[in-house]
């Protein structure tokens, strides 16, 4: 948001008009020459409170002259949809358009729609919607929006089907379990404060300032305007959000987070790439001051279908079908109620007195339907220089790849030709996993400019595209966004005529090479790759211990053989600050004695090694690391490792006992899995391998002990476990603490149940578990009957599962493997074994704040 300060330069500018308007009110007479008719708003204390419609690229450039003046306002002209309603052929001018509006009953909130309706730069500060009921006084204006509310209420469509999968499992009800904590640690990491603020109390980890940013701070404005560097050093206003907690649900902006170009296919709010978990995570954190509410429809239903007619044919007169898309929106030539439109965009009058966005003092207001657009000074003189100077260099890709920039405000991260970039004051926010001390290079997102001449047409498409093969920075905790827009589709091919790469061959690059073949030309790359690009570069998803930099397979299919040359040769002439070194001083070759010592034909070799890598294998110091041996032996105290194991799953914590002794708790099912013994694990994979494999126990004696979830409920005399999926789903892993011994206790709910369950290692028993449940429900505390989550169904924990289990004494039970479970302490007779799709399953009830212990031998 601005500062009081600018917000007070602002209105002083829109009061200036402000008071023709009010002199002009009570006129209500038809306009000639205008835009569409005249924009107006109440007088008074209203219309002081109405802001700018705020557009990123406008704000952060238009505004400080960095952008030409016809630029800026073209970009105006797309963002304020002009030509929904003005017709006009110049791309440069093509409307954004607003949401579809087919979900409007279950997406957004009834209040807000109202009161967004009859005042929306009121209610949403910067927003680009127009003010289309901005002349009709108050009486009439109010029959138009409970009309206009009434057919918004049969806009229902479903929210969609979100299916689990194995790598990210989703609960019932996702959208009422998100962690608010969670939700704003990611909100401030994965790419939301590139755009909108951040919270001032969230704290960010200490990132050391370029040489830059220490220099902007000794200058006064005036030598920054000198070295050119007012923009780098200006604080970049944030898009508003809003009242995110009046507008949504819990419900719907989880959902619009996970996928947010099904309700804005323009695609400026980018899609992050969340899991359905991470946003309803972010969902919990924004609408963090939100009473949750249950109802189906955020917009109540209207019954009467009148009413419904007459607002679903303002929908249409009024012009709103012109940029938002409705269901049982049809409009027929022969039809009486047809859409609003406007004169052709180059037949406007650029002088008028009064427009959409402007009225002169003494101009009168149109009793006609008018779009009201509160533009400061500077906005109408920007649209006036675009539509009077129209950008028709339509062939011109250095404007295609500006508008397409601009309008999606990918400036907002990325500089390209000194324009744009991470803000100054948001540079804290972009962090890298670990807190790895990359610099600016390895933490903030890499330059566009002439990124035409580095990246290749194909790979920038599937980069736009946002495949997941294209997301090589994975030491990044900020997140490629990807934008479903048709301009984005076209930006690749723009970027490519903009920069003009040279697309020579390799041959052409790297002449005939003096190697026999082309597997000694690798063998000599992956040779000159042990030299230094070990140090910084994974390949093939390995790396060194510690090193995190970008993974070099697969460069030969993302940039151009040239590019690749003259970067190794000399890195510091293609990327300015670059942390590269050369490995060609002065154009020379490190070592003479490989390919003659010729630099060209060396560089070829590194080209063809990472061009069949897959055959030559990773460089041979890699290899030895990963040979090397990293098993982990416990000896003094038990080792703690979260890892992927089979059994275990993605979420598995594998603890290893001295006595030698081990097991693997499941964290994302809360629940004791598996148990071995001898050898631990091996953590090189864990460790070093992002995609890492899942692992496998390294010692003997492997035995599953349960699956599933530790609770489970069945209705009494029944075998068949209840299919519970909503308990289950309240399932929550809450940590592990570590006693005196380091021995892990592992904290989980089920429902209204807390438990604390610690496993050890006994060289004589195997595995001693200790549950405790106790549950804040005060009816099942201190009962000595097992405990109901429903009236009919009772609950148990899974201790054991096999083939077979047969009872061997009042305290003990024997599987068909030979593993005993003993239990300890009374209850034993209760124990019940059922047999469930061929499995069997040993079951102990649970009462009221009891404990259960068990030992496993085998």
């Amino acid at each position: 948001m601005k500062s009081t300060e600018d917000a007070g330069i602002l209105m002083n500018g829109c009061n200036q008009w402000l008071d023709g308007l009010r002199s002009a009110w009570s006129c209500r007479l038809l306009l000639a020459g205008l835009l569409i008719g005249v924009c107006a708003s109440d007088a008074g204390a209203e219309d002081e409170a109405a802001r700018s419609p705020f557009v990123a690229g406008f704000e952060r450039f238009g505004r400080h002259d960095e952008l030409d003046s016809n630029v800026a306002g073209a970009l105006l002209v797309r963002e304020l949809s002009c030509t929904a309603c003005h017709d006009s052929s110049v791309e440069s001018f093509a409307a954004k358009r607003g949401p579809k509006l087919n979900a409007a009953a279950r997406r957004l909130q009834q209040d807000w729609v109202v009161r967004y309706l009859d005042a929306p730069h009121r209610v949403k500060p910067g927003t680009t919607m127009p003010d289309v009921l901005a002349h009709l006084p108050a009486s009439e204006k109010a029959e138009v929006l409970d009309a206009l509310v009434a057919f918004l209420s049969t806009q229902q469509a479903a929210f969609p089907t979100l299916v689990a999968n194995g790598g990210s499992p989703l609960r019932n009800e996702f959208w009422n379990k998100g962690d608010l904590a969670h939700g704003k640690k990611l909100y401030h990491e994965v790419g939301c404060v590139a755009c909108h603020a951040s919270d001032a109390d969230y704290e960010v980890g200490e990132v050391e300032e370029s040489a830059i940013d220490r220099l902007m701070e000794e200058l006064d404005p005036e030598e920054l305007a000198e070295l050119g560097l007012s923009g780098a050093a200006r604080r970049v206003e944030s898009i508003p959000l809003g009242e995110l907690d009046q507008k949504y649900t819990r419900r719907s902006l989880a959902h619009f987070l996970h996928d947010p170009h099904r309700d804005r296919p323009a695609s400026r709010m980018p899609k992050l790439n969340l899991t359905p978990t991470e946003s309803a995570d972010i969902a919990e954190y924004l609408l963090r001051e939100q009473v949750a509410r249950e109802q189906a429809f955020s917009i109540e239903p209207n019954a009467d279908k009148a009413l419904i007619e007459t607002g679903r044919q303002f929908f249409v007169s009024m012009g709103c079908v012109n940029c938002h898309e409705a269901s049982s929106v049809t409009v027929k030539p022969a039809s009486s109620t047809k859409p609003m439109r406007a004169k052709p965009l180059k037949a406007l009058d650029v002088t008028a007195s009064a427009s959409c966005f402007e009225l002169s003092s003494g101009a009168k207001l149109s009793s006609e339907f008018s779009a009201h657009y509160p533009l400061d000074a500077m906005q109408v003189d920007a649209i006036k220089d675009a539509l009077s100077d129209v950008l028709t260099e339509q062939d011109d890709a250095h404007l295609a790849v500006d508008q397409t920039l601009l309008s999606m405000n990918c400036y907002a991260c990325h500089e390209r030709a000194e324009l744009g970039g991470v803000g100054r004051y948001r540079k804290a926010y972009f962090e890298t996993v670990r807190q790895i001390d990359l610099g600016d290079e390895g933490r903030l997102p890499p330059s566009l400019s002439d990124v035409g001449k580095k990246l290749t047409t194909p790979w920038l498409k599937r980069v736009l595209a946002g495949e997941k093969a294209t997301r090589l920075r994975s030491h990044m905790t900020i997140r490629m966004p990807v934008f479903s827009h048709p301009s984005v589709a076209e930006l690749s091919d723009a970027i490519t005529r903009a920069d003009e790469p040279d697309t020579a061959s390799e041959q052409e690059v790297f002449g005939k090479l003096n190697a026999k073949t082309v597997a000694e030309r690798a063998s000599i790359g992956r040779q000159l790759m042990d030299v230094g690009c070990i140090q910084c570069h994974a390949f093939e998803h390995d790396a060194l211990p510690g090193v995190v930099g970008v993974d070099l397979s697969g460069v030969p299919g993302r940039v151009y053989p040239s590019w690749f040359r003259d970067f190794v040769m000399d890195p510091a002439s293609l990327k300015q600050r670059t942390r590269m070194p050369t490995f060609f001083p002065d154009g020379k070759a490190q070592d003479p004695n490989l390919l003659d010592g010729d630099p060209v034909q060396q560089i070829g070799a590194m080209w063809s090694y990472l061009k069949h890598i897959k055959q030559q294998g990773v460089p041979e110091k890699i290899a030895e690391a990963r040979s090397a041996n990293y098993e982990l032996k416990p000896s003094d105290h038990p080792i703690v490792l979260r890892t992927f194991m089979k059994q275990a799953g993605t979420h598995a914590i594998a603890v290893g006992f001295p006595s030698g002794t081990h097991f693997a708790f499941d964290a994302q099912r809360p629940n004791l899995v598996l148990g071995w013994k001898q050898q631990f694990v091996d953590a090189r994979s864990t460790w070093f391998e992002r995609f890492a494999p899942a692992i496998d126990p390294l010692g003997e004696s492997t035995t599953e002990l349960s699956r599933g979830f530790a609770i489970v409920s069945k209705e009494p005399g029944k075998q068949e476990l209840a299919d519970d999926e909503t308990f289950q789903d309240d399932s929550r892993f809450s940590g592990y603490r570590l006693d005196s011994n380091r021995v892990p206790t592992f904290v989980y709910q089920f429902g209204d149940w807390n438990i604390e369950d610690t496993i050890r290692s006994d060289s004589e028993t195997g595995l001693h578990r200790v549950l405790h449940f106790e549950t804040s429900e005060r009816d099942h505390a201190d009962s000595s009957q097992p405990v109901a989550n429903e009236s009919t169904r009772r609950l148990y924990f899974r201790a054991l599962v096999g083939k077979t289990i047969a009872k061997t004494s009042p305290t003990a039970w024997r599987r068909q493997d030979g593993l005993v479970l003993t239990l300890v302490g009374n209850g034993a007779s209760e124990g019940e074994v059922i047999t469930q799709a061929g499995t069997s399953q040993l079951l102990l009830p649970i009462h009221g704040k009891t404990q259960v212990e068990v030992n496993y031998q085998w």
